[in-house]
């Protein structure tokens, strides 16, 4: 007999919408700890970013939110929000009061970071380099649905992607980080966001891990088969389980096979040193940070 699972009955009202490889794991375990904060049972929900998931429609999402006990936040993440731009409108016609969170790093370092990350998992040819990925970046934008796990270039492009989001909701509803203002002073940052929450300062959170660090894979192959959101292991899943132990497998049992097969190291080498770029890197950036030191005060 199927266990009954009882679903959120309020609308999720705060999502973290980016960015890849700038601290939002960890962030996403420290608000965890918070006693008023409800995270989806799984990290990383990509119902607002994906038209097969968007057209199962709002229970469907709320399925990812079983053991809701009345918190006054309830919250979900996906880091490649923030560049989609399906999703600022499919958000707002869910809740026009939905607050968000944006995690910005150097745009040039959280590429390089993002394009190791994506060899490791098996999504980009290791043979492909960092350059020849800069350049055939413009090519992977065309299609009608672009993978954003590979688009290392145009995810960076943090003001153009926040004065789309702009358009839908009030700045008032973005709190903006830094995430090297998350490692030099957690506690600081986790204030913050609390006040931004509207919920209590005073709770003692860990911050002494840091999560989703980069570590020597055993098998790119296997580390790709088991991201969360496989979507041959979520189909598969759909068919030869019950919601609960879905849960379970996604939540505690995949993550632990991505640990196995990741081979912790004293001191990992500098992902900067790994890859090459040219000028036409820095420039591609620049603009856009200009606007974002000059319309939201922010420097990266």
């Amino acid at each position: 007999m199927r266990r009954k699972i009882v679903r959120v009955k309020e609308k999720v009202n705060l999502l973290i919408i980016g960015t890849q490889k700038a601290g939002t794991t960890s962030l996403f375990y420290y608000l965890n700890q918070h006693p008023d904060v409800y995270f989806s049972e799984v990290k990383e929900v990509n119902y607002f970013a994906k038209d097969v998931y968007f057209d199962k429609g709002e229970r469907y999402y709320h399925s990812f939110f079983p053991k809701w006990k009345g918190q006054r936040v309830i919250a979900s993440s996906y880091v490649h929000m923030l560049p989609n731009p399906k999703c600022a409108k499919r958000v707002q016609e869910y809740n026009g009061d939905m607050r968000f969170i944006v995690m910005l790093r150097d745009p040039i370092k959280r590429a390089i970071s993002a394009y190791n990350y994506a060899i490791r998992n098996n999504w980009e040819d290791g043979g492909v380099s960092f350059m020849e990925a800069f350049r055939a970046e413009p090519g992977r934008l065309k299609v009608a649905n672009p993978n954003y796990d590979i688009t290392y270039f145009y995810n960076g492009l943090y003001y153009q992607h926040l004065a789309h989001w702009f358009e839908y909701f009030p700045q008032r509803n973005f709190l903006i980080i830094r995430d090297s203002d998350l490692r030099r002073d957690s506690k600081g940052v986790l204030d913050s966001i609390f006040d931004f929450l509207g919920v209590d300062r005073n709770v003692v959170i860990d911050t002494s891990k840091n999560y989703n660090e980069a570590g020597e894979v055993r098998s790119t192959f296997l580390q790709g088969l088991f991201i969360t959101n496989n979507p041959v292991i979520i189909k598969t899943l759909r068919f030869l389980l019950p919601r609960s132990a879905k849960l379970w497998v996604l939540t505690r049992f995949l993550p632990w096979m991505r640990s196995l097969n990741t081979k912790k190291t004293v001191a990992v080498k500098k992902e900067s040193n790994d890859v090459v770029y040219d000028a036409s890197v820095v420039d591609y950036f620049k603009e856009d940070l200009e606007k974002l030191r000059m319309n939201l005060n922010i420097e990266l």
